[in-house]
């Protein structure tokens, strides 16, 4: 028997959240409300749907779906960087317990995500936890990378050193 599939993701999501936490510690609160364009998200509301991403891991291994015109995801607004640092590491911490019990056979389940009647995808859940949590939260917070550029706050190592921090390796 091989190695059971919850554990490189229990090994990968621990390094990420790891990360992202300290990428939104960094965030100013006093900023949260500045917007970079009129499209985009403000700094608060994009901390705040990363600190989400973690939460949509249990959904993924405690449902069969998730119907968005049902239960709505990322909608909350927090409004320090302590409070989204807080709840991603709370959600985080939920979604490790969830996977640390989930066995093979739930893993290769089948999982959708759904708008009403719309099916946007039906993946194994092993598939939408890659998709759905690990490279979503890794986009965001490469969205947010460029926000703290943009507001000249240093940016924490991720996988190296960044032109800020060079102390690591």
């Amino acid at each position: 028997m091989g190695v059971p599939l919850n554990r490189p993701l229990l090994g990968e999501f621990r390094a990420e959240l790891a990360a992202t936490s300290r990428m939104i510690g960094r965030m100013p609160t006093a900023r949260l409300a500045w917007c970079p364009h009129e499209r985009s998200m403000t700094l608060g509301r994009l901390g705040s749907h990363i600190a989400e991403i973690a939460r949509y891991g249990s959904l993924v291994l405690g449902t069969d779906r998730l119907d968005s015109e049902v239960r709505a995801v990322g909608s909350i607004d927090l409004e320090s960087t302590e409070s989204i640092v807080d709840t991603l590491n709370s959600h985080g911490a939920d979604f490790i317990t969830a996977l640390e019990q989930a066995s093979d056979e739930l893993l290769l389940g089948r999982w959708q995500y759904c708008k009403g009647d719309r099916v946007l995808f039906d993946l194994r859940r092993v598939t939408a936890l890659r998709i759905f949590v690990l490279n979503h939260l890794i986009h965001h917070r490469g969205q947010l990378s460029v926000y703290l550029r943009l507001l000249d706050v240093a940016l924490p190592q991720l996988y190296g050193p960044t032109a800020d921090d060079r102390t690591g390796f």
